[in-house]
């Protein structure tokens, strides 16, 4: 494997055509958190938008410059094929929203949903040809954008294609994470008002912090996607000083300063303001995500075949970081919230039963995506006092819209591609492969869980977010490693050219 020229060479056969789109990809990915999230039809619009054309560029340029099997040069024969294989059904899932859009006789509407055909004959459209998807113009514009989705995890996985981008790829991430708490931060204290405030709703009552979504639970989800990706820079940056020993406590004070400077300092310091800010938002479901997703990432790290203290060592101080800064800042509201549940934590239960009544009714194709907000009057009961568009659980509202069948097709490629990075975590010896599969395994796994008891993937920003983080997790998984010669003479150069070596991809 001869590594150590690849991405050099690779970089000078790139087409300028790609950098652009890698840049307006880049300039994408920070925009779609501002607007809400992109959760405005004329934002969500301009995002799908903006989506297509870098697709449709990349898919010019790759015709006029690039051979198709170029796309996966970089993996291994098995890397290859289980990338093949997550893409693969990731595009059945982008088609099968098309299918609950087709009409259907009235006979096949009672075999598949005899309440779907019961509505329909109370209506008086019982005899006529009709969708599975009982809205269908909200189906129709879910499914647009269920396949600008599908462009932003192949446009990362096509962009992101080289170690040095890959490293780019956490720095953006991670930029974003800190951009968003600093603004959200910054609000809610009063130190500055940035002239698309009326893009958030920091809830000044209750001290919360919300940077610029609406909810604070979305805030907490892009934080939750984003910090790991600092702690994986903070990975490939550490220096733990092998075969150095230190006899005084002034050794080890320097060997710890050591540690911290440059642009370890400046990650901790970010690393801090973001966690913080998940502390200040009192998200309850995103603080409890995010710790249980790192817990599962310590635990991993102990079964690892080729054992590094790089997790080991990094991971652990930022818990007890998070603990003491949440300690002193939130971690008491969110404890509060936790124990003083108050009418609207109940009604959510409701809201589950309302959700779980309406997937059996259309239990095998559902009720058509984008149709919760538009059945829910029909399952609403008296005991909820509100209207919910979203049912607060995502798989819930994920089957009840697209039924067993589409959910079986969606959670189809995200537990292959989680079997892949986890092998590939366990297995690999690699820094930066490790790294980076670190960052998009507990990003995702945090927003999993995060999923429970809310809706982030209702959110445009943070489903792009979690299917880059798909792409990202499944390029590294595939990367080969560094050959011996490269790797020796980057030791061999000073750390900080290496550092800014590496900033610069």
């Amino acid at each position: 494997m001869q590594q150590s020229n690849t991405d050099s060479a690779q970089s000078e056969k790139t087409p300028r055509a790609q950098r652009w789109i890698l840049y307006g990809f880049a300039a994408t990915l920070i925009w779609a958190p501002i607007p809400l999230g992109s959760n405005r039809p004329w934002s969500w619009s301009l995002l799908e938008l903006l989506l297509f054309v870098l697709a449709a560029l990349w898919c010019v340029q790759h015709v006029a410059f690039v051979s198709a099997p170029a796309v996966f040069s970089n993996a291994s024969t098995r890397a290859r094929s289980a990338q093949i294989w997550v893409l693969a059904l990731s595009a059945i899932w982008c088609l099968y929203p098309l299918v609950q859009l087709v009409d259907v006789s009235a006979f096949t509407l009672q075999l598949f949903s005899e309440a779907g055909a019961s509505l329909r004959q109370y209506v008086g459209q019982g005899e006529t040809a009709q969708p599975l998807s009982l809205a269908p113009f909200a189906s129709f514009s879910q499914w647009l954008k269920v396949v600008a989705y599908g462009c932003g995890m192949w446009l990362s996985y096509v962009l992101f294609n080289t170690r040095q981008r890959l490293q780019f790829a956490l720095q953006l991430l991670f930029f974003v994470g800190v951009l968003n708490a600093l603004y959200g931060i910054g609000a809610a204290f009063g130190w500055w008002r940035a002239p698309f405030m009326q893009f958030s709703n920091v809830v000044v009552a209750n001290e919360s912090v919300s940077g610029t979504f609406v909810n604070r639970n979305h805030f907490a989800g892009l934080l939750e996607l984003t910090i790991p990706a600092g702690l994986a820079l903070l990975m490939i940056f550490a220096s733990p000083n092998r075969g150095v020993t230190a006899n005084s406590w002034s050794e080890r004070l320097d060997l710890w300063l050591q540690g911290v400077s440059g642009i370890r300092g400046y990650l901790l310091l970010a690393l801090v303001v973001t966690m913080l800010g998940l502390m200040l938002s009192q998200s309850r479901g995103g603080a409890i995500a995010l710790y249980a997703a790192f817990l599962i990432m310590i635990a991993l790290t102990f079964v690892r075949r080729y054992r590094s203290s790089r997790e080991r060592v990094l991971v652990a101080p930022m818990l007890v970081l998070g603990v003491i800064l949440g300690g002193v800042m939130g971690v008491g509201a969110i404890k509060e919230r936790i124990v003083n549940a108050d009418v609207g934590d109940m009604q959510r239960v409701y809201v589950y039963e309302a959700a779980e009544k309406k997937i059996q009714d259309y239990p095998l194709f559902g009720a058509g995506g984008g149709s919760f907000a538009y059945t829910f009057p029909y399952y609403r009961t008296a005991k909820i006092d509100a209207f919910y568009d979203h049912a607060h659980n995502d798989y819930l509202e994920f089957i009840a819209d697209y039924g067993y069948v589409g959910f079986i097709f969606l959670a189809a490629p995200v537990l292959f591609v989680f079997a892949v990075m986890v092998r590939a975590f366990i297995t690999r010896r690699d820094k930066l492969v490790r790294s980076v599969v670190f960052a998009s395994l507990t990003g995702m796994l945090s927003l999993c869980f995060h999923g429970l008891v809310d809706f982030n993937f209702q959110i445009p920003s943070n489903t792009l977010y979690f299917c880059v983080l798909i792409s990202l997790g499944l390029r590294a998984a595939g990367l080969p490693s560094e050959s011996r010669r490269h790797r020796r003479s980057r030791r061999s150069r000073p750390k900080n050219a290496v550092e800014q070596e590496a900033l610069a991809g």
